[in-house]
This record gives C-alpha cells, sequence and structure tokens, in this order.
C-alpha cells in the first residue's frame, strides 16, 4: 500500500465517520450559527 492508497483510506473513513455522527443531528442543531466560517452547516434552497 503507498502513500495515496493510505491517504486516500483516511479521507474515506473519515469523512464516512462524520456523515454517521452527523445523521442524528436536528435541522436546527444544522443550522445553528456559529462564530467561524459561513455560520451554517447546511444551506437549504429555496426553490
Amino acid at each position: 500500500m503507498d502513500l495515496l492508497d493510505r491517504l486516500l483510506a483516511h479521507d474515506h473513513w473519515a469523512t464516512a465517520r462524520l456523515l454517521d455522527l452527523s445523521r442524528g443531528l436536528t435541522d436546527a442543531q444544522l443550522d445553528q450559527p456559529f462564530d467561524i466560517g459561513t455560520g451554517r452547516c447546511a444551506q437549504r434552497s429555496s426553490t
């Protein structure tokens, strides 16, 4: 296994872990403002 394979495997694991953990969050939790970044975890389309 070369370095790129290890990095891609870690990226896949980390992304899957974050998605699993975020499944239990409510809409209110996802829309909670923060003092950093854009302030929202999820942006919903108005269409």
